[in-house]
């Protein structure tokens, strides 16, 4: 009976240090930093990804430190061309601490060193762009913390026309978008730099990334700035962070009084 027991306690004593050492492991794997928001409020912020066809969608979450368990409306942010998810931090971090769940994560293709798996700079398009962001909502909306019901998108440069392109594809996809700085008038540019598409390139050095033939030929033939048009929900956009003065637009109609 002794020495049962002596096995016994033994087994248990070498579960312990084996479940101690996996979630070591996993700690190290999925560490979860606690910070602070502007507002004061304390924000998690984890590793998080989501899967499309195999390929892997990596991000990072941030959620407001409470004991509530309600649930909480998110706000996804879409970074820019050869950007990165680093770049939704401080969109991310100050609406955790306004009581939103934050996530932002890497376009696969977006830029040379996204940790998005699936593909290179040069295979991705605004279609591909769009298929990711898709497949991260649907991720984010099945959180259980998460409000399905309020999710706003936020794009800054390339990643406000893909914001763009996706609500007005799908209004019902989200309850409203800010772009800041969108490229809407991408669509122009490649027309006006390649006018025929005996004149595209294979590759393109732009914004500190390569773009493909494909992505030159879809982006031609949408027009980016007209995404909008049709709209019926609201958005906002926010423009002018290259030196020029702030310019607002909600709806289309110049925000005066609007605080950034």
């Amino acid at each position: 009976m002794k020495k049962f027991l002596k096995i016994t306690g033994i087994t248990a004593l070498i579960l312990a240090l084996l479940c101690g050492i996996l979630w070591g492991i996993l700690r190290k794997q999925n560490p979860r930093d606690t910070v602070t928001s502007y507002t004061g409020a304390k924000v998690e912020i984890e590793k998080m990804a989501f899967y499309l066809k195999g390929d892997k969608i990596s991000g990072r979450i941030y959620r407001p430190v409470q004991d509530s368990l309600d649930k909480m409306p998110a706000v996804i942010y879409c970074h820019s061309l050869g950007k990165g998810m680093e770049d939704g931090d401080s969109f991310c971090r100050g609406a955790a601490g306004k009581g939103y769940v934050g996530f932002s994560f890497d376009f696969r293709g977006g830029s040379r060193t996204s940790s998005s798996t699936g593909l290179m700079p040069s295979e991705m398009t605004l279609s591909t762009e769009i298929q990711d962001l898709k497949a991260v909502i649907k991720g984010i909306k099945a959180l259980r913390y998460v409000d399905k019901k309020n999710i706003f998108l936020i794009g800054e440069g390339f990643g406000g026309v893909v914001a763009a392109a996706l609500a007005a594809e799908k209004p019902e996809i989200c309850n409203a978008i800010i772009l800041v700085s969108p490229d809407l008038n991408y669509s122009d540019l490649l027309s006006s730099r390649f006018p025929h598409l005996r004149d595209i390139p294979d590759t393109l050095q732009t914004d500190n990334t390569v773009v493909g033939k494909k992505f030159i030929r879809e982006l031609r033939k949408t027009d980016t700035k007209a995404l909008l048009h049709d709209y019926p929900k609201e958005y906002l956009i926010f423009d002018g962070l290259s030196g020029h003065a702030p310019v607002f637009k909600i709806n289309g109609f110049i925000g005066d009084h609007i605080q950034p």
